[in-house]
């Protein structure tokens, strides 16, 4: 489990890093993120799975909900991938809209809901 040490805080209930086919992956469950709003309890479902690989035994997450996990982290790496990821949703658009507006609903900092709110469109 991450440290438990205040605001930005990171913990999950497992995390596992393996080398799959000259690719790192990454496999976590029950992710949190303590922030100034509260706390973020990461909702896995099928909503949050992008697409499958190894026969549907290896499910990818969304490139909005990691925009989104990204930007509650306070490490500086994780604030570049943030907005790198960003300008990628802004550019391209949003694969899954209505994934990220269900997030928005949930506790999160005022400057994250108002960039959720700009790559919504509702600026």
């Amino acid at each position: 489990m991450g440290a438990r040490c205040g605001k930005g805080a990171v913990s999950h209930r497992a995390f596992y890093r393996y080398r799959i086919g000259g690719n790192d992956v990454e496999v976590m469950a029950g992710l949190r993120i303590e922030h100034e709003a509260g706390l973020f309890d990461f909702p896995f479902d099928r909503s949050a799975i992008a697409a499958e690989r190894g026969g549907g035994r290896l499910p990818l997450s969304l490139l909005e909900d990691w925009w989104l996990l990204y930007s509650l982290m306070p490490a500086t790496s994780k604030q570049a991938k943030a907005a790198a990821l960003q300008r990628h949703l802004l550019d391209k658009g949003l694969a899954r809209a209505d994934r990220l507006a269900a997030l928005s609903r949930l506790p999160l900092p005022v400057e994250i809901a108002r960039q959720i709110r700009l790559l919504l469109g509702d600026s």
